[in-house]
C-alpha cells in the first residue's frame, strides 16, 4: 500500500516533463491530420523557423513555442498532454509564451481574417489567392495553409485593414521574405498601391506635355 502511494506521488512529475526533442513532437503534430496542414504556427515553424534557425523560435525557444502550439490548435491532440500537464505545474516557467509566440494568430482568428464574413479579405475584395482557402467547414477553420494564403493577401494588399497583425509580426522578426508584405513590396513586387502611383505618374507626364503643346500654339496665335 505504501508503494502504490509512493507511486501515485511520483508518476504525475514523471509523466509531466519536457520532451527530449520538441522539435519532433512539433513536426509530428504538423504532419497530423487534425489541423496539422492548416495551422499558422506549422506553416511559420517549417518556413521560418526551420530555415532561419532563429532564436525566436528556435534553441530555448523551441519548447515555449511548443506549449503554445498545445494550449492552441493542437490542445486536444493526445501528443499535448503531458505537455499541458507540466506547463499547469512545474514547468510553468519553461512554457511562457515570447511576444513573437503571441503574434501568431490560430487557425480559426486567420480564417475569420481571410474568408470571415463580413470584414474578411476575400469576402470584401476576391484576389487570386483566395482561391487557395475555401469557406469555413464545421469547425469554423478553411482548410488551407492558412498564414502562406494571410501573408499572400497581404503581400498584394498590404495596406488593408486585416493585414495589421502580420505587418506587426514581420516587424518583430526582421521581415523575413517568406511572408512579410514589407520584403516583397520594397524587392520588386508591385503591390495595388505602387501600381496605382505608377499610372498617376504616367498620367501626370501626359498633362505636362499635353499643356506644353498647348502653350506654344497659344504662343504662335498670339505671335501671328
Amino acid at each position: 500500500m505504501l508503494y502504490f502511494s509512493i507511486a501515485l506521488l511520483i508518476t504525475p512529475s514523471v509523466l509531466a516533463q519536457q520532451p527530449a526533442n520538441p522539435g519532433a513532437t512539433i513536426t509530428a503534430l504538423c504532419s497530423s491530420a487534425n489541423n496539422g496542414t492548416v495551422a499558422p504556427t506549422c506553416s511559420i515553424y517549417n518556413t521560418y523557423c526551420i530555415k532561419s534557425s532563429n532564436s525566436l523560435c528556435s534553441g530555448d525557444k523551441t519548447f515555449p513555442y511548443l506549449a503554445s502550439m498545445c494550449a492552441g490548435d493542437f490542445s486536444t491532440n493526445p501528443a499535448c498532454t503531458p505537455i499541458k500537464t507540466y506547463c499547469a505545474g512545474a514547468g510553468a516557467k519553461d512554457c511562457q509564451k515570447n511576444e513573437f509566440i503571441e503574434m501568431i494568430p490560430d487557425s480559426k482568428t486567420t480564417t475569420q481574417l481571410i474568408n470571415g464574413v463580413p470584414s474578411g479579405i476575400c469576402t470584401e475584395m476576391k484576389m487570386s489567392a483566395c482561391k487557395n482557402c475555401p469557406a469555413p467547414d464545421a469547425t469554423g477553420i478553411s482548410k488551407c495553409d492558412l498564414f502562406k494564403t494571410y501573408s499572400d493577401l497581404c503581400i498584394s494588399m498590404p495596406e488593408m485593414n486585416q493585414c495589421s497583425s502580420i505587418q506587426k509580426l514581420c516587424a518583430k522578426t526582421g521581415s523575413p521574405a517568406e511572408y512579410c508584405p514589407t520584403v516583397a513590396t520594397t524587392t520588386g513586387a508591385a503591390s495595388p498601391t505602387q501600381t496605382k502611383t505608377n499610372g498617376s505618374s504616367k498620367t501626370l507626364g501626359i498633362s505636362m506635355i499635353v499643356t506644353g503643346v498647348l502653350g506654344i500654339f497659344t504662343h504662335f496665335l498670339f505671335v501671328f
